[in-house]
């Protein structure tokens, strides 16, 4: 072997181990960078159970109970309510919700109620503040948590949750807005009509009910005077809302509305074939990118089995007592 062969192989065997560890590092890459739990800080809601109770009088009372799961210290939180109708999905209602009544509580007491402006200058303890905005109510609370479990209550009541059109009353209400950074885990809303019987089936198959926000969710209407939202996991920027018809009249409080029944059972039809559309895009993309993750996986696997079969030179000749390496005599004259 000649050093010109000596060379070329060495280049060959250099290319081939950077081929190796270029696939290495990009592995590497797409591991680290899988998104894992921070431990250092960190807050997660394991459960949210939600109480609705619906009065004749079109008066809505709702209980919102989170369990929060806290490592490390933490002092506040906050969350928003919607105070007007989403236009955008065209809800037949312009009138703003009222909400009142707020209280607050942890599993040991309830928070003292404090304007915004004291409650945001002392941030004490076992306080909270309720700020009505253009477009939402913000609740802002204060406590101390430091490695522990915490269940937190909010309580209001909405005067006007009914919007009765022209031949069907309704309700349209977001039980979880979609400004939340975290996923909320269990989470599941019962409404209890307080005025009707459980086994009023003339009432009862009058109901109507749909759940709207992110797929994998269910409805269900198991008697006359209960409606039943559940979902397993809600993602982070995702809401969850309900929307329930009921006869014509039946509230005696109410906003004015602009459809039809007809017309929302039409709109419900479209929200459905929407999220249908959306389901099978979505699962499309993610055969695609596993089909692409696994065509890399495959060429990643092709250049290592490569490296090892071909890109390993020979073992070098021995070095003799001059340090240099032995080649057989040449037939060449020196000068040449």
């Amino acid at each position: 072997m000649n050093k010109q062969q000596i060379l070329k192989n060495f280049i060959f065997q250099k290319k081939q181990l950077s081929v190796f560890l270029l696939s290495f590092l990009f592995l590497f890459f797409l591991v680290s960078t899988t998104p894992s739990p921070i431990f250092a800080k960190s807050y997660k809601i394991d459960s949210v159970q939600i109480k609705v109770y619906l009065d004749q009088d079109g008066k809505m009372r709702v209980s919102e109970v989170r369990n929060y799961d806290f490592i490390g210290s933490y002092s506040l939180a906050y969350l928003s309510i919607n105070r007007k109708p989403d236009q955008s999905k065209k809800p037949g209602r312009t009138e703003s919700y009222n909400l009142s009544d707020f209280r607050f509580c942890d599993e040991v007491e309830c928070y003292q109620l404090l304007d915004a402006v004291a409650g945001e200058s002392a941030k004490t303890p076992k306080t909270f503040y309720v700020r009505e905005n253009q477009d939402e109510y913000y609740i802002k609370w204060f406590y101390r948590a430091n490695n522990q479990t915490k269940k937190f209550t909010l309580e209001y009541t909405v005067d006007n949750a009914i919007t009765r059109h022209s031949n069907t009353d309704e309700l349209y209400w977001q039980f979880i807005g979609k400004d939340w950074e975290i996923p909320h885990n269990q989470v599941s809303v019962e409404l209890q009509l307080d005025f009707v019987e459980p086994h009023d089936s003339e009432f009862g198959n009058q109901l109507q009910a749909w759940l709207h926000g992110q797929v994998g969710g269910t409805v269900a209407i198991p008697s006359a005077n209960i409606i039943a939202f559940q979902i397993e996991r809600l993602k982070a920027g995702n809401f969850f809302e309900g929307r329930v018809l009921f006869p014509h009249q039946t509230f005696d409080n109410f906003a004015v509305g602009s459809f039809t029944k007809e017309e929302i059972l039409q709109q419900e039809q479209r929200f459905i074939r929407q999220t249908q559309s959306t389901e099978i895009l979505f699962w499309g993309l993610s055969l695609i990118q596993l089909i692409c993750n696994l065509c890399l996986i495959y060429f990643i696997g092709l250049e290592i089995f490569k490296y090892f079969k071909y890109g390993k030179s020979e073992k070098l000749p021995k070095i003799n007592q001059a340090n240099s390496l032995w080649e057989p005599p040449s037939d060449l004259n020196p000068a040449q």
